[in-house]
C-alpha cells in the first residue's frame, strides 16, 4: 500500500491485507476486486463510489468510517460492526454477498440494498430500515428487534424472524409463503 492518504479511480485486486491500517485513507471511486482483508483498520477513513467485488472482509474495524455509496458485490464480511460507522455517512448496497454477524443497530439506513443476499446472525436493533431492500435474501439467526421496517421489501426472502409487535412494517412487502413466517411470535398455531 501506498503512503498516499487519497486514492481516486485506482482497481486494487487480488491483494491480502492482513491487520493492516488504513486508517485516514480517502478511497473515491476505487474498485477492490478478489481482496481479503483479515482484520484491517479503516478507522476514520472514508470511501465515496467505491466497489468490493468478490472480497471477503473478515473482523474488520469500521470505527468512524465514513461510506458513501459503496457497494459490496458478492463478497464475504464476517464480524463487522457497522454500526460503528459515522452515521451521517453511511450508504451501503450489499448484493449477493454474505454477512456473518454483522451488526447494523442503531442506524439510519434508509433505502439500504440487501438483495440476494445472505446474513446469519446479524443484528438490526432499532435500526431504521425504511424503504430498505431484502428481496430474495436469505437469514438465518438475524434479530429484528425495535427496528423501522416501513416500506422495506421482503419479497422472495426467506427465514427472516421478525416479531410484528416490536417493530414497525406499515406497508412493508411479503410475498404471501413467507409472510406466514411473522406469525410465529404470535404463538399461533395453524395447521
Amino acid at each position: 500500500m501506498k503512503n498516499e492518504t487519497v486514492f481516486e479511480e485506482e482497481t486494487f485486486s487480488g491483494k491480502i491485507y492482513e491487520k493492516v491500517d488504513f486508517s485516514k485513507q480517502m478511497f473515491q471511486h476505487c474498485l477492490f476486486e478478489n481482496c481479503r482483508f483479515i482484520e484491517s483498520r479503516f478507522c476514520n477513513s472514508q470511501f465515496g463510489f467505491s466497489v468490493f467485488k468478490n472480497c471477503e472482509l473478515q473482523c474488520v474495524n469500521f470505527e468512524k468510517c465514513r461510506m458513501q455509496e459503496v457497494t459490496f458485490e458478492e463478497c464475504k464480511i464476517v464480524g463487522a460492526e457497522f454500526y460503528k460507522c459515522d452515521p451521517a455517512f453511511l450508504s451501503p448496497t450489499f448484493l449477493k454477498s454474505i454477512l456473518l454477524t454483522c451488526n447494523f443497530s442503531g442506524l439510519k439506513l434508509k433505502n439500504c440494498i440487501f438483495r440476494e443476499s445472505t446474513l446469519k446472525g446479524c443484528h438490526f436493533v432499532e435500526t431504521a430500515l425504511v424503504g430498505a431492500d431484502f428481496k430474495n435474501a436469505q437469514f438465518e439467526d438475524t434479530l429484528f428487534h425495535h427496528a423501522d421496517l416501513t416500506g422495506a421489501d421482503f419479497r422472495e426472502a426467506e427465514n427472516y424472524a421478525i416479531d410484528p409487535r416490536s417493530s414497525k412494517l406499515k406497508k412493508a412487502r411479503f410475498s404471501l409463503s413467507g409472510a406466514v413466517s411473522l406469525l410465529k411470535a404470535l404463538e399461533i398455531i395453524i395447521d
